[in-house]
């Protein structure tokens, strides 16, 4: 027999077993991230966080205790199946772009809208209709209540926080926007 045959045949042999077998793909519905733990238990070491909308692929379908197998580089850890789903959650989103993102802290006077902001919830907005509910990457869900100066243009978003301190640290960031159709 060719030794070529051979070599090629051992080495096919060693890929198929060194590669691992994809069982299902699951989407991170948290939105703080799906944490990735070295053991199928919240009292893991937390390894990294996947963010919210990203898909995930299973090592295998069994269920451990509520946690997935997933390949982790060269290593495997587990995730939490209660923050994951089978369709994509960003499915129903549409991606705006990058826009830059701001933060405000408390005047003391109502919205534009009339409501008065609220922390995890409230942002300001020129160009999207108050109601209107977005989601920024690595920052979550927010609803447009409020209005920004005249000289915030059409792709710019700036963030209710509780107080200037948080504002100063958060400073000027450009992020992913995504309108969630309704």
């Amino acid at each position: 027999m060719d030794i070529r045959k051979i070599i090629a045949a051992v080495l096919m042999i060693c890929f198929v077993v060194s590669s691992p077998v994809i069982a299902d793909t699951k989407y991170v519905n948290s939105m703080e991230g799906l944490r990735v733990r070295d053991k199928p238990t919240t009292d893991g070491e937390i390894l990294s966080v996947i963010p919210f909308g990203a898909a995930v692929q299973l090592l295998d379908d069994e269920d451990y205790g509520g946690w997935y197998l997933i390949d982790y580089g060269k290593e495997e850890a587990y995730i939490s199946g209660e923050y994951t789903q089978d369709t994509n959650p960003m499915a129903d989103m549409t991606h705006m772009g990058k826009w830059r993102i701001t933060a405000y802290a408390y005047t003391g006077s109502p919205c534009a809208n009339g409501n008065f902001p609220q922390v995890d919830y409230t942002i300001a907005c020129n160009s999207l209709p108050f109601g209107t509910v977005v989601y920024i990457s690595g920052v979550g869900f927010r609803t447009v209540e409020d209005r920004g100066p005249q000289s915030m243009g059409s792709e710019w978003l700036d963030i209710y926080m509780g107080d200037v301190n948080q504002c100063i640290q958060w400073g000027d960031q450009y992020r992913d926007v995504y309108v969630v159709e309704e």
